[in-house]
Formats: C-alpha cells, sequence, structure tokens
C-alpha cells in the first residue's frame, strides 16, 4: 500500500486513479486491517500467558499493533502530495486554457 501511495503521478489519469485508490485503502483496507488486529489482539494475549517469548517475538507482535496507524499517516502524506499535484495540474491548464497565445482552436467560446 505505502509503495502504490508514494507513486508520483505526472497526469491528471493518474493522480486521480491514485487518489480513488488511496480513498479505497483508507476506506475498506485499513478498516479490515484494524479488524483483523482486534482477533490477533486477542491470540496475542492468549499466547503471553501461556508462553514465554524473546524479545524478537515480543517485539513482532508490538508491530502488528502500530502497523495500521503508520499506513494511515502514509496515506494522509501522499493525499496531500497529491492534492498538491492536482493544484499545480489545473493551474497549468488554466494557464494555457486562458492564454491567449495557447489558446486551443476548437475554443467553444
Amino acid at each position: 500500500m505505502s509503495m502504490k501511495a508514494g507513486e508520483r503521478p505526472e497526469e491528471t489519469a493518474e493522480v486521480v486513479a491514485l487518489q480513488n485508490y488511496l480513498l479505497e485503502c483508507r476506506d475498506e483496507r485499513i478498516f479490515a486491517i484494524k479488524n483483523d488486529i482486534k482477533n490477533v489482539a486477542k491470540r496475542v494475549l492468549f499466547l503471553l500467558t501461556h508462553a514465554i517469548h524473546t524479545e524478537a517475538e515480543i517485539h513482532l507482535n508490538s508491530r502488528t499493533f502500530i502497523l495500521p496507524g503508520e499506513l494511515e499517516e502514509v496515506l494522509d502524506l501522499s493525499a496531500i502530495r497529491l492534492n498538491v499535484v492536482r493544484d499545480n495540474l489545473e493551474t497549468r491548464l488554466r494557464l494555457i486554457f486562458y492564454n491567449p497565445t495557447t489558446r486551443p482552436l476548437f475554443d467553444p467560446t
């Protein structure tokens, strides 16, 4: 998810597709991950009460609970960056359309 969210689109269609992907991640995937982690938490608590774990195993289990928050931060930063890219693309299109020297020949006005 974070690799896909970190892409740098240059065209409008790519920006829109990546924004849709970020929304899907936030609305569906992160929600599903959090639900899965609730189930994992129950299992980890059981294991912690019935087994002896190494420091590495405890660290690995704690990373499981931190991951969704880190993914949300990545998605937030990617959304902010995408908004800047989208604004730049829109500004470029406005400059092209409203500049009389670069106005398209098929101008409907």
